[in-house]
């Protein structure tokens, strides 16, 4: 089993919308289980050696989303936590940190473009979506992490948690 490190963000734009990624055919599934169709997830991925939480943050939203320190503000750690997956019949256990970021301007989600996937993220990644936490309660669709729907409310309503809250993270 692999393991790796991942920085993901929880971006919020001036309407408390947060800022999904839509991946459809990437046989990801959780080991005993079937692989997800398509599914909605934050914005980030793996560290690199070296990096710091907030240096990972920046270059995975630049290149997923095409988004510099000039559109976003990373903000602090408030989730932690691991997930265990099947990808490409790799297993692979991830430690995720969850950081806050907010946009600093209006951002069009039909306008992200992506700089620097893979050739394979490129050809699962079907667009973003602004989701507002009505949205995300009210929706069938596969979100991950799961637990967004019970507690990104209690970031909208100011409760950071100060140190970060361990999580369960494992997919749905």
């Amino acid at each position: 089993m692999r393991v790796r490190k991942a920085v993901r963000l929880i971006l919020l734009n001036e309407n408390n919308e947060i800022l999904l990624s839509k991946y459809e055919g990437v046989n990801i599934y959780k080991p005993g289980q079937k692989p997800l169709d398509a599914f909605w997830e934050t914005v980030g991925g793996g560290m690199d050696e070296g990096e710091t939480h907030e240096q990972t943050a920046m270059r995975e939203c630049y290149e997923e989303a095409g988004l510099t320190q000039d559109d976003i503000e990373i903000g602090q750690m408030v989730w932690q936590g691991h997930s265990e997956i099947v990808y490409k019949n790799e297993h692979i256990k991830s430690h995720h940190t969850f950081m806050i970021a907010r946009t600093k301007r209006k951002i069009d989600a039909k306008s992200i473009v992506s700089t620097g996937l893979t050739e394979d993220e490129a050809g699962y990644l079907k667009g973003f979506k602004w989701w507002s936490m009505e949205e995300l309660q009210e929706t069938q669709e596969h979100i991950i992490p799961p637990i967004l729907k019970s507690e990104l409310p209690k970031i909208l309503n100011g409760n950071l948690p100060n140190p970060p809250l361990t999580l369960d993270l494992d997919i749905e």
